[in-house]
């Protein structure tokens, strides 16, 4: 009799971080120039429900981390080109929800959001709720966004350069 192995594929996929799955959906949201939408975590995946064209999609857990591998097999190294702070870009937002909910371990919610228009681009709308209890808020977004940034800008700023070492010699004076 063969030994074989077997893997389920219909498992929630837990393992996998939300800032991560959501901002590979942002991506998808961003190319379809999306300006609002509602999305609902359950164990079996993501339904994303948008108006035009995206209208809407599911993805099971399982899609979703192919879609990761995939966009981060796609990602140039030095970083993005554009702000990536900007709260007008779904990436952002979506990845920032999901880190925020990471730390909460919330898997299941219903998150309502549209990013910030162009020229105010920290207006962006975000309720993250489970069940009736709002567990996140635009609010939270800017104040970790803010914390990153700093953080940021600390991690390139220029080392302190040490003080010159102090001679072992002293100008000595000439008696009188």
């Amino acid at each position: 009799m063969d030994d074989a192995i077997t893997v389920r594929l219909d498992r929630p996929i837990t393992s996998l971080p939300l800032q991560d799955a959501l901002r590979t959906i942002g991506y998808g949201l961003e190319a379809s120039r999306v300006r609002r939408a509602r999305l609902q975590l359950s164990a079996a995946g993501v339904v994303v429900e948008t108006t035009g064209a995206y209208a809407v999609r599911s993805y099971s857990w399982d899609d979703l981390v192919v879609q990761v591998r995939v966009q981060r097999g796609l990602r140039q190294p030095g970083g993005p080109a554009a702000d990536p702070w900007t709260l007008t870009r779904w990436s952002v937002l979506l990845r920032a929800t999901g880190l925020l909910l990471d730390a909460q371990s919330v898997r299941q919610a219903e998150i309502e959001a549209a990013v910030a228009p162009s020229d105010a681009p920290r207006a962006c709308q975000l309720t993250v709720r489970v069940g009736e209890q709002v567990v996140l808020t635009a609010a939270a977004i800017h104040e970790r966004l803010e914390w990153l940034r700093l953080r940021h800008a600390a991690d390139r700023a220029e080392p302190a350069v040490p003080a010159a070492p102090r001679p072992a010699w002293r100008l000595r004076w000439p008696r009188r």
